[in-house]
């Protein structure tokens, strides 16, 4: 059913003017159809830039949660990163040198001779008393040191790292995933 735009009576189909106000219908539907042909292609011309203006600011977001990532990213690894041990070299003499004992008597063939341990010139140097078991290391942070190990007289180089807890020295081969260790008397 149609209604005249005018005061609102109901027309019969087909009507051209309204019975009630004299309303001309047809004139009207004329410049409904400009109208609604206009209003299509305004919807159409927004849509386009609304579209336009959504894949823009989609690519703006994409970049800026990328940019928060990366940063979160640095950030996280800079505040999880280990930190560098600040250490002297009094501190860990106390800790570390002293007199030492290969407990398992593998290396030396007994399990007597005792390796004294001191730290000089900045390096780490332990000998047995009767010349079978020497090493000369690299301090490379409080525990960790790197150096040549004599072991009657095959020379090799390890990494050593004093456990604290257990008053040991662990000595790991460059090439090898075995260690031994020498435990410190008290």
């Amino acid at each position: 059913m149609k209604y005249c735009p005018e005061c609102g009576n109901e027309l019969r189909s087909g009507a051209k003017f309204c019975p009630d106000c004299g309303h001309n219908i047809e004139q009207q539907s004329k410049h409904n159809k400009e109208n609604e042909e206009s209003v299509e292609e305004t919807y159409k011309l927004v849509g386009e830039k609304i579209d336009t203006t959504n894949t823009s600011n989609r690519w703006m977001k994409t970049i800026l949660i990328l940019l928060v990532l990366v940063v979160s990213y640095f950030l996280i690894n800079h505040f999880n990163s280990p930190k560098e041990e600040v250490f002297t070299l009094n501190e860990i003499t106390e800790e570390v040198a002293g007199n030492y004992a290969e407990i398992t008597g593998m290396l030396l063939g007994t399990k007597d001779p005792i390796i004294e341990v001191e730290i000089k010139n900045g390096r780490l140097y332990g000998r047995n008393s009767n010349g079978k078991f020497g090493f000369d290391l690299q301090i490379n942070g409080k525990y960790k040191y790197v150096g040549k190990l004599d072991l009657k007289g095959l020379i090799t180089t390890y990494n050593v790292e004093f456990d604290p807890q257990k008053k040991r020295l662990v000595f790991t081969p460059e090439n090898s995933p075995m260690d031994w260790y020498i435990q410190k008397i008290e």
